[in-house]
């Protein structure tokens, strides 16, 4: 493993102003624009143009013991794109079934953030929420694996018991400790559950048994017909899901005509992250946040119902060890 990488250790050598090609660069990209009719070119795209033209020189990045080889970097920079997350995927597999945890977790998620931070200033603020998704991916691929998620939120019982009987799907399930409450207590209702995370998913499988079917899933682009669910529960992702308003959109298209949406996230909304540096993550861009659940009700084609406010929450993981949680919720029924 390698030590912390100096070779790159500042802009100077990703950026330099007498190597840059503008006029080349802006060349090609107008060529391939014309070839192609439309006026739109891929992260794939730009990344390999910049390097081509000067702009920026992927290389290895590395954190303490932890090293991203330069074609791992690529991948992830533009596997945040829909057609290349297969790719992004198979690397951060890669990483988490070699890694020791929870001993390298600190170590990877600093070589995540160390790529964002000498490169993302290259693409726009979706790209940079994209890839950020791919490193929240990770921290749970990562925490899950060793065992140090603790205290999923649970919806408190008095939302519980106004929730009627029906087809239930939760969204971004984690361990599944919410659905599981749900199914006890809607004894004649079903229940499914989606996560980005494998090891979440496999970790809600073997604790739901046969109570609920569980896959893995997209929370922006839903693998379910219109009208599906009576009831469509979300909670604690609208702030990691790059665009929470796609998002919202596809929960009121599965969802059924009066049907029940439930949204709750813990507030504010971190939708933006100052790290170590100065360093400003972008998790969700500006233009597609949701900053209060009854926004996100409204946006998901709903008439709120109530919002309980202020909900606690314990939670225990590696990076942020333990936090006590402020957490709203929202009910809303979908509008005929």
């Amino acid at each position: 493993m390698a030590k912390d990488n100096k070779r790159i250790g500042d802009d100077r050598r990703l950026y330099n102003e007498s190597e840059w090609d503008v006029a080349g660069y802006e060349q090609k990209v107008s060529d391939l624009l014309f070839r192609r009719g439309y006026g739109v070119i891929s992260a794939r795209e730009q990344l390999d143009l910049y390097e081509q033209f000067g702009r920026v020189r992927i290389d290895e990045v590395a954190f303490g013991d932890f090293s991203l080889s330069r074609k791992e970097v690529s991948t992830l920079l533009i596997g945040s794109t829909k057609d290349a997350f297969p790719q992004a995927d198979a690397v951060i597999q890669r990483i988490v079934d070699m890694a020791t945890v929870p001993g390298d977790i600190p170590s990877i998620v600093g070589a995540f953030n160390r790529v964002y931070n000498l490169y993302g200033s290259f693409f726009d603020d979706e790209v940079k929420a994209a890839f950020q998704s791919l490193v929240t991916l990770a921290r749970y691929e990562l925490e899950v694996a060793a065992g140090s998620y603790v205290g999923s939120f649970v919806l408190p019982g008095a939302i519980v018991e106004q929730l009627p009987e029906g087809r239930y799907l939760e969204i971004a399930i984690g361990p599944g400790d919410n659905l599981k409450a749900l199914a006890a207590a809607k004894q004649e209702s079903t229940f499914e559950g989606l996560d980005i995370s494998s090891r979440m998913v496999e970790r809600a499988r073997q604790n739901l048994g046969d109570t609920a079917a569980i896959q893995r899933g997209n929370a922006m682009s839903l693998q379910y017909p219109n009208a599906s669910f009576d009831v469509l529960v979300m909670l604690n992702a609208l702030d990691r899901i790059p665009n929470p308003q796609v998002a919202l959109q596809e929960a009121s298209r599965v969802l059924k005509q009066s049907g029940t949406f439930v949204v709750g996230n813990c507030m504010p909304l971190q939708n933006t992250k100052e790290v170590e540096g100065g360093v400003n993550i972008i998790y969700v861009p500006e233009g597609r946040q949701v900053n209060t659940m009854d926004e996100a009700v409204e946006k998901a084609g709903c008439t709120l119902d109530q919002v309980v406010r202020g909900i606690e929450w314990n939670i225990t993981t590696i990076e942020d060890g333990q936090e006590i949680l402020f957490v709203d919720v929202a009910v809303g029924k979908r509008g005929e």
